[in-house]
């Protein structure tokens, strides 16, 4: 709705297909707000309708009027009409109707802390962190995925950015439901599903002699995660 002639269009699309999922989107207004907060010239939760111009803008009372008379007129023609830039709802609309499946990796099955603890604390591959360690970092990672992705998604997933938890080859995957179900290990192709939603990765990453372009290597040397 960045373009004023868009409101006519939304209502004759709405009343031709009643039944689909229609959201305006101001793209413009939530780049500008979020860029604005990012300098603190502005308050802005996403998907507010409400965004205020903060007192002691850098630049001084010049700044704040342009920031001020540019925030009214988002106002009038955006957030005062569509109650919010749209931005957060489109994302959340789209979610809702492709739902996805939830995923926890963890490294330690028992434990269930998350790879990144499990690492930093541990150098053995079933070795056991100080449980007073874990206290409050029992899951905390949840990876979203489409419906149909299995272990081997979620492991290309956790190689790349923006997660970057794991590296090296694939070995090995074990997995449990939110339920409590037992631990069972899970092959490379199978879908991730409610009842084996969280899961242990086990690579073997190597060591940094391997990288090296003109090393000469004298064994294999592995750690396993």
């Amino acid at each position: 709705v960045d373009d004023p002639r868009s409101a006519k269009h939304l209502e004759r699309l709405r009343e031709r297909y009643p039944h689909e999922v229609m959201v305006p989107v101001s793209a413009s207004t939530e780049l500008w707000l979020c860029q604005k907060r990012r300098e603190g010239a502005v308050t802005y939760l996403d998907g507010d309708c409400a965004a205020a111009v903060v007192a002691d803008t850098e630049g001084g009372k010049a700044c704040k009027s342009d920031h001020t008379q540019q925030l009214e007129a988002m106002r009038r023609d955006v957030l005062d009409i569509y109650g919010s830039t749209g931005v957060l709802r489109a994302l959340s609309e789209a979610c809702r109707m492709r739902r996805s499946i939830f995923c926890f990796p963890v490294g330690n099955l028992e434990t269930l802390v998350g790879l990144e603890s499990c690492s930093k604390g541990s150098t053995g591959v079933d070795s056991l962190l100080d449980l007073a360690a874990l206290r409050g970092s029992a899951l905390p990672d949840c990876i979203m995925l489409k419906r149909g992705a299995s272990v081997e998604d979620l492991y290309n997933v956790l190689r790349h950015q923006p997660y970057r938890m794991l590296a090296g080859d694939y070995i090995r995957a074990e997995g449990r439901g939110a339920d409590g179900s037992p631990t069972r290990v899970l092959k490379k192709d199978e879908l991730i599903t409610p009842a084996c939603c969280i899961i242990k990765l086990m690579t073997n990453k190597k060591v940094n002699w391997q990288s090296a372009k003109n090393s000469k290597p004298t064994g294999h040397h592995y750690l396993i995660h």
